[in-house]
């Protein structure tokens, strides 16, 4: 009888244990359920693909790596190594999986972390390439180690070695081509794959035209084309199509309108070869430079996209907009100068004549892009402001206000934060952005769940946050790499008309005060003004000046810190058409007395693991425990009961 009380016990204990084992293979999501992916090698050998699920606050991960060694993954906080949440994973030849958690203090073998916060669900191998499953809350409780995954950019860390380690502490490192960094927004909302269309849906194909990528690191093509319908339509949803095979090469895509003022002059140019287009370097043809309002965006990582079910962005036509003409700009990444890239990637868009209830449509918010964005050298942070004044949309917003869909945030390489922040009746909401890990790489539009309002009355505010620690000379605003920006672009509904841009600027008596000239010639604030003194600089422009300036002493700069921060600057108001401009009447800051929006508490996620062995260790060496225990336990209250009872008992020994 104990025998067999044993056995079903053991039995018992033996499924469960196989059931822990096997748990994160059973529980591993369906590959067609990981709605975003991306290719994060030059050579397409590294594939990753995720899925967030925002009711349990976690992601969860595919990587499938060309290898039958190990894999490296992990987030950074600036791009690099050091200070990076990592993990490592191989199949050794038991064919037991090694799974850890860790941390680079620096650009060594990271250290096994106390705090096991990845977890391992799965993994398999070929002949030639290793899969793991697995997930990661989005806020950990270790907040020494690891690194939090936010709604902004995440700088993802990738490495691959092709020799299996022998422990866990004899990584082999990396060869320098087979490691990188790529920066991604994991939190994307997932598209919806439900959206009922309309019944007459028609897609447009904008892609390139067989595109001969150029065997150079990096380049931008640009190629027009012609509006196809002879009616306004809407478009309902996009998609995004990347040539297979090319994954790694493209980089984003941009979908501009066309506003020229004689379109005739733009036809010439439909059946010419793609152009060269990186803006400020004047490699494009000068015509093509009315084609820069933006329409549509694409970045690595990023889905498809279907808008609400009673809004459409237009195409063809509005009570001032009939574009007839759109560009599309690819920008390629060809890091290891491969040669014969041919490329059609482009957009597909569902368009419908079935007009619904609102048109959608994008407007700019940020800094003038001049003279007055002024960034001093040497410095670890500089902020800049650019407030966007109720007045610039009084006479044209609705009564109800807009709905903000989505927005993306755009300056060059000195950035290192971007927040867009919104205010009303003396009281900041919530931000409409707070993109912490801005990088200049990797823009995208970022979805909201449900859209945000904006009301008559409202200021928005956007905060640049730059770094010129490693830069000895002025920086200032422009369209070149190598200046500076600060903007915000909405998309949103119902479409204002007449729909404008918002900038502003300091004023030139301002920008003479923090960069100590006493004079200027009187001017419009959008025109470079001359100095009149000191004699000594008499006459030069203000821009001129500022960008040969590297003498800034500590008070100089304490002031400027200051100024570009908190003095009140002056709106701009651009209309769709940027020969308009209407200047507002009052200066604009931040508002009087305003209560600052207090954040959520993070509540953080964290699993139950021990640092060693790989997953389901510590689940098997527990029921491992607590089977011994019941053996003895059983045993002995046998062997109690046997000394009880009176005369003989008979039982089965446990060697027979």
């Amino acid at each position: 009888m104990l025998i067999s009380y044993l056995s079903v016990i053991f039995c018992y204990f033996v499924i469960l244990t196989a059931a822990s084992k096997l748990g994160g293979e059973s529980n591993k999501p369906n590959h067609h359920r990981f709605h975003h992916r991306a290719v994060l090698d030059p050579k397409g050998f590294f594939h990753l693909s995720w899925i967030k699920d925002q009711e349990a606050n976690e992601i969860e991960f595919t990587i499938q790596a060309k290898t039958k060694g190990w894999i490296g993954f992990g987030i950074s906080p600036n791009g690099g190594m050091i200070n990076s949440d990592i993990i490592i994973a191989w199949i050794d030849e038991s064919g037991r999986t090694r799974f850890h958690d860790r941390f680079a203090k620096n650009e060594t073998l990271p250290i096994i972390d106390k705090s096991q916060d990845w977890l391992l669900l799965s993994s398999k191998e070929n002949e030639t390439h290793t899969e793991i499953k697995f997930k990661r809350p989005f806020v950990t409780c270790d907040t020494e180690f690891d690194q939090p995954i936010t709604n902004g950019v995440t700088r993802l860390l990738w490495a691959y070695g092709d020799t299996k380690p022998n422990d866990d502490n004899s990584v082999q490192i990396h060869e320098p081509k087979k490691r990188g960094t790529r920066s991604m927004r994991l939190l994307m909302d997932d598209p919806d794959d439900n959206v009922k269309l309309e019944s007459d849906i028609e897609i447009w194909n904008v892609r390139s035209q067989n595109s001969r990528v150029p065997v150079k690191e990096t380049t931008y093509f640009c190629s027009l084309l012609k509006y196809p319908f002879p009616e306004k339509r809407h478009v309902v949803k996009y998609d995004v199509y990347v040539e297979p095979g090319n994954e790694q090469f493209v980089h984003h895509l941009v979908l501009f309108r066309c506003q020229h003022p004689d379109p005739s002059i733009l036809a010439t140019f439909l059946n010419s070869k793609d152009h060269e287009c990186i803006p400020g370097l004047n490699n494009m043809p000068p015509d093509l430079l009315h084609c820069r309002s933006f329409y549509l965006i694409w970045t690595v990582g990023g889905g498809s996209f279907s808008f609400p079910k009673d809004v459409g962005l237009p195409l063809g036509g509005g009570e001032d907009d009939n574009s007839v003409f759109y560009m599309l700009e690819v920008h390629y990444d060809n890091t290891y100068l491969v040669k014969n890239i041919v490329d059609n990637s482009g957009f597909q868009l569902y368009t419908t004549k079935t007009l619904r209830k609102y048109d959608a449509d994008n407007y700019v918010i940020g800094s003038v892009e001049d003279y007055r964005l002024i960034l001093p050298p040497r410095q670890p942070e500089v902020v800049v402001v650019g407030h966007c004044s109720s007045e610039c949309y009084e006479d044209i917003m609705p009564k109800d206000g807009i709905n903000v869909m989505s927005i993306m945030v755009h300056a060059h390489l000195l950035a290192t934060r971007i927040k867009a922040r919104l205010f009303r009746n003396g009281t900041e909401l919530e931000p409409l952005i707070d993109d912490i890990y801005y990088d200049f790489n990797y823009q995208d539009y970022w979805h909201f769940n449900e859209p945000r309002k904006i009301m008559p009355g409202d200021q928005v505010t956007i905060e640049c946050y730059y770094n010129t620690s490693n830069i000895n000379k002025t920086t200032l605003g422009g369209f070149q790499t190598s200046e500076e920006m600060c903007h915000v672009f909405i998309a949103y509904y119902p479409r204002m008309p007449d729909d404008r841009s918002c900038f502003s600027g300091l004023s030139p008596t301002t920008i003479a005060t923090l960069a100590e000239i006493d004079q200027l010639a009187p001017i419009e604030p959008e025109v470079d003004p001359r100095i009149v003194s000191p004699l000594h600089l008499q006459n030069q422009t203000l821009t001129g000046y500022l960008q040969n300036k590297t003498d800034w002493d500590d008070d100089l700069v304490r002031n400027a810190l200051h100024l570009l921060r908190y003095a009140p600057r002056q709106t701009q108001c651009y209309y769709r058409y940027t020969y308009r401009v209407h200047n507002t009447q009052n200066m604009v800051g931040y508002p009087k007395n305003f209560i600052p929006y207090k954040t959520d508490e993070v509540i953080c996620k964290s699993y139950i693991q021990t640092t060693s062995g790989g997953s389901g260790t510590f689940i098997i060496l527990v029921v491992i425990i607590l089977f011994i225990l019941l053996v003895i336990g059983g045993y002995l209250a046998f062997r109690r009961a046997s000394r009880k009872s009176p005369g003989t008992t008979t039982f089965t020994r446990w060697n027979n």
